[in-house]
């Protein structure tokens, strides 16, 4: 493991001491009901894991806010594709958003998973959504929002009710 820095990266992919922003505007969009605080890369990383090398083949960088919150991690993966997985919090800390990014290098394959979790006014957790954009399904179109799970409570906060998907 690396701490403190990205140095370690300068010889590997020097792309990955740099948070990608591609999906920051649409995330923010999707959250914004929930005040969600702005996806802004923060240096001040003395303390914190920055990476993690396994081989030349494999390793893994991790972004942060200046909360110290990972609002970004980027794995170089086995086929020497790149992993991106970013996450957007509210201004409490709650994940609101959450984009992984999937390509696999020898078949020009790319997989966006989106999840999204919708909250009541306690903020516990009352929806949960996915949607998916692939190279292989409905043209590289992002789908539209599934959802996978909805909760609701009763007043000493423990679930009432859990239903799966949707009917």
């Amino acid at each position: 493991s690396y701490y403190d820095n990205y140095d370690w990266v300068a010889n590997l992919n020097n792309n990955f001491k740099t948070k990608d922003n591609s999906w920051d505007a649409q995330m923010t969009s999707e959250g914004s009901i929930y005040f969600p605080e702005a996806l802004t890369q923060s240096y001040n990383t003395l303390g914190k894991i920055t990476g993690v090398f396994n081989n030349n083949y494999t390793y893994t960088s991790m972004l942060y806010d200046a909360k110290g919150r990972v609002i970004q991690t980027m794995n170089r993966n086995i086929t020497a594709g790149i992993d991106i997985s970013t996450t957007l919090y509210s201004f409490n800390g709650q994940p609101i958003v959450t984009v992984l990014k999937q390509v696999n290098s020898r078949n020009a394959q790319t997989h966006e998973i989106w999840t999204k979790n919708s909250f009541d006014d306690l903020w516990r957790v009352t929806k949960l959504e996915k949607r998916l954009k692939s190279t292989l399904v409905n043209g590289n179109v992002l789908s539209t929002w599934t959802t996978l799970s909805t909760m609701t409570y009763d007043a000493i906060g423990q679930v009432k009710t859990k239903n799966l998907g949707t009917k």
